[in-house]
């Protein structure tokens, strides 16, 4: 049973006491938000690619591609740098569903990222993504982001308020174990749904 004095003050007030072996991280400097492309109405076409829009994120943290947007096929290429893939970690970074975030789970075919649907991609060294994506899922990072929110006109949060976001951060082996265990509770509670 671990005592107090296995613990140490984080360096930040809110967070209070962490783990002895655990660190505090700027999240900016451990992770890297990728912003989508800001498409036209003039870029939508009847078929084509699908365009992943924050509508798209569906509140039980699922992919929901029934009522899609597309552009032309022949301009994927055009696209490479926005392009989502299997366990990409998105949130929407805007309106009345801001922090709402999913998993990609299995795709069959290109999907590109819009514009204010943030993607996250952690330093792999430090961060395990599973990990990231029960972090970004946080109510400490819902409350951070509450606190950070741009709230001139549309609220909206972006790369400048993930530069002020602290978190706490365990080894990597130990990121992989809560990972992992958390994963299996919450497949076991969404089959019992």
């Amino acid at each position: 049973m671990e005592r107090y004095n296995d613990y140490k003050d984080s360096g930040i007030e809110w967070l209070g006491n962490i783990p002895k072996h655990w660190e505090t991280f700027r999240f900016i400097d451990n992770v890297k938000l990728r912003h989508g492309y800001q498409f036209r109405d003039y870029d939508f076409t009847d078929e084509g690619i699908r365009v992943v829009k924050i509508s798209q994120l569906d509140p039980k943290g699922n992919l929901n591609l029934t009522k899609s947007s597309f552009i032309a096929s022949d301009r994927l290429n055009s696209f490479k740098a926005i392009r989502i893939y299997q366990d990409d970690i998105l949130m929407a970074l805007t309106g009345g569903t801001i922090g709402k975030i999913i998993r990609v789970g299995k795709i069959s075919e290109p999907l590109l990222q819009n514009y204010r649907v943030g993607n996250f991609f952690p330093d792999k060294k430090k961060l395990n993504k599973t990990f990231l994506y029960f972090l970004l899922a946080s109510q400490v990072t819902e409350e951070q982001i509450n606190y950070l929110l741009n709230r001139n006109g549309q609220p909206n949060i972006g790369k400048e308020s993930f530069k002020n976001m602290f978190f706490t951060l365990p080894p990597l082996k130990e990121q992989a174990q809560i990972a992992n265990y958390l994963d299996a509770k919450t497949t076991s509670i969404d089959k019992k749904k």
